[in-house]
């Protein structure tokens, strides 16, 4: 399962451009498909639990 970047951007209450950079400096793994760019739905459950 993914989350889509709207979704994370939600989640973790951060604008377009700090998701940017946090993806530029691979901090958080992410795939992209067409246009999309889709994260995974495990690497949130394990960090937010943290």
């Amino acid at each position: 399962m993914y989350y889509d970047s709207a979704y994370v951007k939600r989640l973790l209450n951060i604008s377009d451009s700090t998701l940017f950079r946090i993806r530029k400096s691979q901090k958080i793994p992410h795939i992209r498909i067409g246009r999309k760019i889709f994260y995974p739905k495990s690497f949130f459950n394990t960090t937010l639990r943290k």
